[in-house]
């Protein structure tokens, strides 16, 4: 596998190691840190509270060896069960949550890494453009990658590998979100549009799947996954500065 992939997925640690060296940057982390750590905490307190007590009446409250062990499979199910929500649906939201700070947070990495330039000064119209390029993006993207998890469920009916195989594409699919993702904040302020992004993916294609696959291997993780998404941002931005040197020459 090439250097670059591994190269990629440490950038992740690089961009945790730049954050903690630069501590008039954690404002910006540690806010929508809070904010999605009580939301997670909400949604995990609302989910045993009503699962809990439901797995209480039904199982344990009946005693005798078959219905706690029942009760405790269950209970270990539902677990499972919040940490692949937590990566498919409360992971996009935090995301959005910390967006607008990841933005601000990108800018201020790129000012002080010195890896690119902001090109205008804010403005109403630079917001609006920006606004209006990276929400078309965003919508296909979006679009684009519900489609490709769509694909994926017919696999579920192959035989014996259709499952295994489903999975794979859809961490594939995941993956490459996550390295748009976090890629995307440095290229929202040169008004890239869908097209020069997945060039920018193309030509980075091991680095940036190593940062979506460290970025993927975080995410299940409650609590870690909410700090891991603004460190993610750092390092996507470094990232991308690496490779807009490295094309300057």
């Amino acid at each position: 596998m090439p250097a670059e992939f591994f190269r990629g997925a440490a950038d992740v640690w690089r961009g945790l190691r730049f954050l903690l060296g630069h501590p008039g940057l954690w404002i910006w982390a540690l806010i929508p840190f809070t904010i999605n750590v009580l939301l997670f905490a909400g949604v995990a307190w609302a989910v045993w509270h009503f699962a809990g007590g439901w797995l209480e009446r039904t199982f344990f409250a009946q005693g005798g060896f078959w219905a706690d062990l029942f009760g405790y499979l269950l209970g270990a199910l539902i677990w499972i069960a919040l940490g692949l929500t937590t990566l498919f649906a409360f992971v996009p939201m935090a995301a959005l949550i910390a967006s607008p700070f990841n933005d601000v947070l990108s800018e201020k990495v790129e000012v002080i890494y010195g890896g690119g330039t902001v090109e205008e000064s804010f403005s109403l119209k630079a917001l609006w453009r920006g606004l209006r390029v990276g929400l078309a993006t965003s919508l296909r993207l979006f679009w684009v990658t519900l489609l490709l998890f769509i694909c994926t469920l017919p696999l579920h009916l192959a035989p014996v590998i259709g499952s295994a195989a489903a999975a794979v594409a859809s961490a594939a699919i995941t993956i490459r979100f996550l390295a748009l993702e976090f890629t995307s904040y440095s290229m929202d302020r040169r008004y890239y549009d869908y097209a020069r992004r997945r060039e920018f993916l193309r030509r980075n294609r091991w680095r940036t799947l190593g940062l979506g696959t460290m970025a993927f291997v975080i995410m299940p993780v409650p609590l870690l996954n909410a700090l891991f998404i603004p460190v993610s941002a750092v390092a996507g931005t470094l990232l991308f500065c690496d490779s807009e040197l490295r094309e300057r020459g």
